[in-house]
């Protein structure tokens, strides 16, 4: 690419010509980077950076550190395609970015450990780039499995909140937590609160990690691309690998959630015409759930999210307009008196309810105006944090002490009308839907660890159908196994949350902001993340002790 081409493209990327190389950091060019203080820049100190960035693309080597430079157009293919794509030259990824970033932005994260280890497991495999035209130009490059769907820059204001709202309100922790309610009574309520605010500001937190100023032009540049390479930059390699098997244990707890609150929604809906015990509407529900899982297609996932997310919005207005309906019987009575043992089970619920951090930096990434993100997380934040406290009040006050784990549960067994049906059946609806998304997340990250190991079961390779009918079985039959062994599902939120939620969105974004921007921080600053930290090891601690303690009598 020569430098004429090279300053009239400003660093975009042209997707007939070439592509852009990936790994673990992010370059951004000048008009997506943000002023320092809003002090202006002269035209020399933009051209120096400029230049600074033309320096590191003459520097790139194909390794896994090689810069990402983001760009305003998008490299990433337009059509439906399917998530694998091997052949016996490369190992790259295509998405279909604009679904993506408005449907799924559950894909807005990278996995640190395929960055590393796919570059190394497929021994370096790389791509011929063609510059101009001339194959005898090209560069090469390593492509990683988990493409930065992030970096396209392209989403509004708006679709960045509509994306931070439906990772943090998902249907099975709003269904939830009137039961925390009735385990810790107005403790629990005030809590659903306070965690809230904590999550608002680590999210923000995190966030601010991404970036390093720049020490000559003063711009606040993009360094960094996801949680896990933030927590690479603080601990190492452990700490990437760390966060990715948090996030992808995260999604495999959600997906044991779902075939539980689908089983006893399932069994609640058509008591009266099949009577089956809780256990085989699980058996049935993973059966229907596993055609699912073999979806690669992210333009059918990103519809099949859109479903789930509109019915989780359905079923809040249903069980408020329920809850409102009987508000002639609700009486401060109905609120149980504090209980440390229950009410550290609630702990762990909340902060399992709040579980949308690895991929805040993905929407941050997606946004045009990425300035803009603090006024996302507080807007988003605050709707979904009054909203669960609506929900949590309203049902306790309405069901008292008999308020289930699965409130929906209340709902369809205290009023026969059809439209206590279709709430249940939205539930259902939303959990088919949802399965997916976090199973493919799963799978994915498995295919990355253990399918370098077996090349004959690559994709378009004789035994590929193979590998992908045996590990996805034996992945959705393994959540089955633990629905059916444990089922108590607000128990299990609360141990997933107390090991999981707590260190991904209280402990580590403090953590990380402390050891970065230690010298930048004024003392209460620190003081207070240093706070938040001691908060969340308190509530994680006792929220699993007390919670295994309540699954181990519920099992005896």
């Amino acid at each position: 690419m020569d430098k004429e081409n090279l300053e009239t493209n400003t660093f975009s990327v042209t997707t007939a010509s070439s592509q852009v190389p990936l790994a673990s950091t992010v370059i951004k060019e000048p008009e997506l980077v943000t002023i320092i203080e809003d002090m202006p820049l002269t035209m020399e100190q933009i051209e120096e950076e400029q230049d600074l960035l033309e320096e590191a693309e003459d520097e790139l080597e194909p390794n896994e550190n090689t810069p990402l430079i983001r760009s305003t157009e998008t490299a990433f293919d337009k059509s439906g395609s399917s998530f694998f794509t091997h052949n016996s030259k490369s190992f790259t990824t295509t998405f279909t970015t604009s679904q993506a970033s408005l449907f799924i932005p559950s894909f807005q994260f990278s996995l640190y450990s395929s960055v590393v280890s796919i570059s190394r497991s497929l021994n370096q495999r790389s791509v011929a780039i063609s510059m101009n035209g001339e194959s005898s130009k090209s560069k090469s490059t390593t492509m990683t499995l988990f493409e930065r769907l992030s970096e396209d820059g392209q989403a509004t204001t708006i679709l960045a909140l509509w994306n931070m709202i439906n990772m943090i309100l998902a249907s099975s922790s709003v269904l939830a937590m009137p039961y925390t309610i009735a385990l810790g009574g107005f403790a629990a309520l005030f809590l659903i609160l306070v965690i809230g605010f904590f999550d608002d500001i680590t999210s923000v937190l995190l966030v601010e990690c991404l970036y390093e100023i720049s020490p000559k032009s003063r711009l606040r540049k993009r360094v960094r691309a996801s949680y896990a390479e933030i927590a690479a930059d603080v601990w190492g390699p452990m700490g990437g690998r760390l966060v990715d098997f948090i996030t992808v244990s995260l999604s495999y707890c959600c997906c044991v959630l779902m075939v539980m609150v689908m089983g006893s929604s399932i069994m609640e809906l058509l008591r009266s015409l099949v009577v089956l015990s809780l256990q085989e509407w699980c058996l049935l529900c993973a059966l229907a759930m596993l055609p699912t899982v073999f979806i690669k297609r992210l333009s059918i996932l990103a519809w099949l999210s859109m479903l789930a997310v509109l019915a989780v919005f359905i079923i809040i207005f249903i069980v408020l307009g329920f809850s409102l309906g009987d508000s002639n019987t609700w009486a401060l009575e109905n609120i149980p008196s504090f209980n440390l043992n229950t009410f550290s089970v609630s702990l762990g619920i909340i902060m399992f309810s709040y579980c949308g951090h690895t991929v805040f930096p993905g929407i941050e990434g997606s946004m045009q105006e990425p300035k803009k993100y603090k006024k996302v997380s507080h807007g988003a934040f605050t709707s979904v944090t009054v909203m669960k406290f609506l929900v949590a009040l309203f049902c306790c006050l309405t069901f008292g002490s008999n308020t289930q784990s699965i409130v929906i549960l209340n709902l369809s067994s205290s009023y026969g009308s059809i439209l206590s049906k279709i709430a249940t059946f939205l539930v259902i609806v939303n959990i088919y839907f949802s399965y997916p998304l976090n199973m493919f997340v799963v799978s994915g990250t498995l295919d990355i660890v253990l399918l370098p190991k077996f090349p004959i079961c690559y994709k378009d390779k004789r035994y590929n159908y193979l590998w992908v009918f045996v590990t996805r079985t034996i992945l959705v039959f393994s959540t089955l196994g633990i629905a059916i062994a444990v089922p108590h599902f607000g128990l299990l939120m609360s141990i997933f949350g107390s090991l999981f939620g707590v260190c991904i969105t209280l402990i580590f974004p403090c953590l990380f902001h402390l050891q970065l921007k230690w010298n930048k921080l004024r003392w209460y600053s620190k003081v207070f993340e240093m706070f938040i930290v001691l908060f969340g090891m308190a509530a994680g601690t006792l929220g699993l002790i007390y919670s295994s303690i309540a699954l181990k009598n519920a099992v005896n």
